[in-house]
Order: structure tokens, then C-alpha cells, then sequence
């Protein structure tokens, strides 16, 4: 099976050149669709074209397009194929300049970038279908051990399951690593993945050692890898693997991208919703005595505390001759703390237009100030007050290791809770979101979750 795959994975660079090629032929002959004069002649398109093809197939093996992984989703892989179109055009955009051959159509070019990810994509599938076809018909698979305890290896077999067709693998779980051993000697197993045992101990070695002189792919999951589930990247350091355990998917070009999100999105609305803004502060300045904006101390990324901004929507109350927040209330905050999501359905202390800003959101407007100034994201799990965290993980102790996660991202104005229940959401289930998000974030989920966070605020449902 892994000299059939090594096969398919080999044949996939020429597979994306040829494709390049006919995608730039088909480019040449749709400009006459259009009415474009183009003076090159075709032998010398061709030629130019041949060299250019040859960047399309460099650039993907540098995004891991040609990688043995398991599988990569296909949305994964067509991304991937559109930036590498787009980085291999540029490029031969820049080629084309610096060569002087101004003949070359920059029209044929930008179709021929547009056909390339067409037909790389389906030349992909269609290679994809074949070696499916193939496999199935020989009833050749990947046959996968797993050996080690009952509750880890089920996680590992739902993850195989998310990464790999039924019909390509099949999986045999034994808990003893002497069994192991000898499906490895009689090579009765491609590939042997031990979970939850110490990788110095001596029989472990021996197995890892035997499955290199058998080449039998050898991978282990360690038991400090447990349920939460961890992101890591693996380095090489002078031959000794190094594992780095990651708070979080997002990697450094993921995080300055989603950072220049948070400021497009945050400005838009501000200016957008100014007017909105002004009728709020001028409406609770009417309702009641007090100040327009109430600032609140939260827990923001990796366990700091900063100032989140909301139009107040409580009362004012008079202590010792001035005017105190409502919070100093303590009768009513102790009657909240008891509350299993710390929050009161019917609250004494929200005034009229309190109501209305909470329902539709519009409290929360203000907090777009907190992304400006990068203490918040748009889209994070939820700004958590201190005493509330350490409240609720004393009611439900199950839930640290996941309010560890959540810390390790910016706390958002919406989040996969918020367009999920919002409020009505225990805190145990909530966090549990939250913790989810930080794991799995990514700018689709983000962009996903301000589109169903509209009809939420809508409907607000939940909202108090």
C-alpha cells in the first residue's frame, strides 16, 4: 500500500504541470472569444509557456501540496491550489516584465491563472477517483495498529475516520506491544500508531526500532496528549524530534491576517453605526443619572486583565453621597453568583433603555474600541470576569483545563456560544465552546461566525 501511494503522490507534479499547460493553451485560444488581438505566435507561446509551467508544481510542493499526510480536506487543498496559482502568476507576471516580452498578453495571463486552478483542481479530483478506483478494485489498504489503552485509541480512530476514506484503511487495536512486535516482523501492518505509552520505555524502542528495519511507518501519541485535543508542530533539532505543544491553530501569518480583520471590521462599524452610537448615549443620558459608558474588568488573553467597554444599561445607585454603579448592589450580586450562569433573568437593576440596548446588542457596540486597541478580537470566545471564572470552576471542576484553552486566544464580541444559545447556554457547555474555538480557529470560522451572529442579534435570542 505505501509503495502504491508513493506512486500516486509522484505522479501528482507532472499531473499539475500538464494541467498548467493545457490550462495556458485554452487561455491562448479564449482570447479570440473576446476580440483581443494577441501578436504572439503559438510556437512561441508554447515555448514560453512550457517554462513558465514549471513554477506552478515548485510553488505547491513549498505549500505541501505533494505531502504524504494522511488527507487533507478539500476545501484545504483548493485554497492551497488558489495561492499557488496566484504566488506562480505574480511571478511570471514579474518574468514576462523584467524579459521584455511584452507580446505576452497580461489578459492570457490572468485567464490562464483562473484555468489553472480549474484544471489542476479537476485534473486533482480525477486522479483522486482513479487511485480510489484502483485500490478498491485490487482491495488494497492501509492497514493501521493501534495499539494502547481503549479511550485514547476511540479518539484516534474518530480522527482516522475525519481524515481518511473507509475504503483505504483498515484499523486493528491490541493492547500488547509484544503483539505489535510481530505483526511488524511479519509485515502485517503498514503503519503502527501507539497511544498513551512512554516513549523511553525499552520495549517501546524495540518496536520503534523494528518498524524502521521493516518500513513500517511507525507514529505515537503521547498521554499527555488527552481529550482536549492540542495543536503541535514537530522540528527537527540536529535529528532529535521536538515537539512544540500550540495554544492555539492560529499560526503568525493566521494571526496577522485575522488582526487586520479585527481593524477593518472594527472601523467599518464604528463609522457605520456612529449615528446609532450618538441616539444610545443621548437615550441613557435621559433614562438615568450617571455616566454613558460602563467599563468592567475582564480576563483577556493569556490570563491579563483589561478595561471592556459597554453603554451602561444598569441603574445608578446613591452610596455615601455619590453615585456608584449598580454592581456595588451586593444583596443582588450574591442572588447572581448563585445563578448557574451567573446572570439574573429579570435583573431590578437594568433601566428602560438598558432593556432595549441589551436585547438587540447594542451595549456591546462599544467593545469595538477593545479590538481597536487589540485588547479583543471580533470573533473570540467570551470576556469572562475573574470572579466568575474561579466561581464556576469550583461548581464544575471538569471545566479547567478548558478555561485554560479559551485564555489562550483574544476574548471576542461574538463567538460560537453567542450565535448558539447564547445566555441559555450552561457554563459547562459554554466554555466548552469557547475552548473549541481556540483550538480549531481559523479566518472561515470567524467569517462564518459574524454571518450567523446578524440573525442571532436579530432574533436576540438569549441576549439579557
Amino acid at each position: 500500500m505505501k509503495e502504491k501511494k508513493q506512486l500516486f503522490i509522484a505522479l501528482l507534479p507532472p499531473l499539475d504541470y500538464l494541467a498548467t499547460i493545457f490550462a495556458f493553451l485554452i487561455a491562448y485560444q479564449f482570447r479570440d472569444y473576446l476580440n483581443q488581438v494577441f501578436i504572439l505566435p503559438l510556437a512561441t507561446f508554447i515555448k514560453i509557456s512550457l517554462g513558465l509551467a514549471i513554477l506552478w508544481p515548485v510553488i505547491f510542493a513549498w505549500l505541501g501540496l505533494y505531502s504524504f499526510s494522511l488527507r487533507r480536506s478539500s476545501l484545504d487543498e483548493l485554497i492551497k491550489i488558489i495561492l499557488g496559482c496566484s504566488a506562480a502568476v505574480t511571478l511570471s507576471s514579474a518574468f514576462i516584465y523584467l524579459a521584455k516580452i511584452f507580446a505576452f498578453s497580461r489578459l492570457v495571463l490572468l485567464l490562464g491563472w483562473i484555468f489553472s486552478v480549474i484544471c489542476i483542481w479537476i485534473f486533482r479530483q480525477l486522479m483522486t477517483f482513479a487511485e480510489s478506483l484502483i485500490l478498491r478494485k485490487r482491495k488494497i489498504k492501509t492497514a493501521i495498529l493501534l495499539v494502547g489503552e481503549d479511550n485514547l485509541v476511540q479518539i484516534v480512530k474518530r480522527g482516522l475516520s475525519a481524515q481518511m476514506r473507509p475504503d483505504r484503511y483498515r484499523t486493528e487495536k491490541i493492547a500488547r506491544i509484544e503483539e505489535a512486535l510481530e505483526k511488524a516482523k511479519n509485515h502485517e501492518a503498514d503503519e503502527i500508531i501507539l497511544i498513551g505509552r512512554d516513549p523511553a520505555d525499552k520495549n517501546v524502542v524495540k518496536l520503534m526500532q523494528t518498524c524502521e528495519s521493516c518500513g513500517v511507518i511507525f507514529k505515537f501519541v503521547p498521554n499527555i496528549f488527552q481529550p482536549l485535543g492540542v495543536t503541535t508542530a514537530v522540528y527537527d533539532l540536529a535529528g532529535v524530534p521536538l515537539i512544540e505543544i500550540k495554544t492555539t491553530s492560529l499560526d503568525e501569518w493566521a494571526l496577522i491576517l485575522k488582526r487586520a480583520v479585527d481593524l477593518f471590521v472594527s472601523i467599518t462599524a464604528l463609522i457605520l453605526t456612529s449615528p446609532l452610537l450618538l441616539l444610545t448615549a443621548i437615550a441613557i443620558r435621559l433614562d438615568s443619572p450617571g455616566p454613558i459608558f460602563y467599563k468592567d474588568r475582564r480576563v483577556g488573553r493569556n490570563n491579563r486583565d483589561f478595561e471592556v467597554i459597554k453603554f451602561r444599561s444598569m441603574k445608578m445607585l446613591v452610596k455615601n453621597g455619590r453615585l456608584v454603579h449598580a454592581k456595588e448592589d451586593k444583596a443582588v450580586e450574591a442572588i447572581k453568583a448563585q445563578q448557574k450562569n451567573y446572570k439574573l433573568a429579570n435583573d431590578p437593576r437594568i433601566t428602560r433603555v438598558g432593556h432595549f440596548i441589551r436585547k438587540t446588542s447594542i451595549d456591546e457596540l462599544p467593545q469595538f474600541w477593545n479590538v481597536l486597541r487589540g485588547e479583543m478580537s471580533v470573533v473570540g470566545p467570551r470576556a469572562y470576569r475573574s470572579e466568575e471564572l474561579k466561581l464556576q470552576q469550583q461548581r464544575y471542576p471538569e471545566t479547567a483545563p478548558l478555561v485554560r484553552r479559551l485564555l489562550t486566544v483574544k476574548p471576542g464580541i461574538t463567538g460560537i456560544w453567542q450565535v448558539s444559545g447564547r445566555s441559555e447556554i450552561e457554563f459547562s457547555e459554554r466554555v466548552a465552546m469557547d475552548a473549541y474555538y481556540a483550538s480549531h480557529a481559523n479566518l472561515w470560522v470567524d467569517l462564518s461566525l459574524i454571518l450567523r451572529t446578524i440573525p442571532a442579534v436579530i432574533k436576540g435570542s438569549g441576549a439579557m
